[in-house]
């Protein structure tokens, strides 16, 4: 609903003057500092289209930031949900040849995760590693489908 409210290309204010180009980027800057402090993973499933829709987006260098921070923060359960709404969709959904491809490019690396084995000195650090393998499992078990 919210996604709606939104132009579809950014460069559509950037033709309807100033003042629309700067509340539409003062919006999307309270949406995202928003998510990244609330841990709001219904924030990211708003926000994820737009940016996803529109790749030359005017303020998709600070999306990425704060996406960056919003994940680096977030606890396995809602590290888990977020990857289901951003790989989940794409790759259940996509041509099988594609997502076959995908996996075959990056099947290494998914390895490489889930034994990785850094004997964490931290909690955070043992948090992060056990959510980089949840994470991981989880695009392996989307494969299967």
């Amino acid at each position: 609903m919210l996604n709606n409210q939104f132009p579809l290309w950014s460069s559509d204010y950037k033709s309807g003057g100033t003042r629309k180009l700067i509340k539409y980027i003062s919006v999307l800057e309270v949406l995202l500092k928003t998510m990244v402090r609330s841990d709001s993973v219904s924030l990211f499933k708003i926000l994820v289209p737009i940016f996803v829709r529109d790749h030359d987006h005017i303020y998709s260098e600070e999306f990425y930031c704060n996406l960056g921070e919003f994940v680096s923060k977030l606890l396995r359960s809602k590290f888990v949900e977020t990857l289901e709404i951003a790989f989940g969709p794409i790759l259940m959904q996509g041509a099988k040849v594609f997502v076959v491809e995908f996996y075959k490019s990056h099947i290494k690396d998914l390895i490489n995760i889930i034994e990785q084995d850094k004997h964490p000195r931290t909690d955070s650090e043992m948090v992060y590693e056990l959510d980089a393998k949840a994470g991981t499992f989880t695009l392996l078990q989307i494969s299967f489908y």
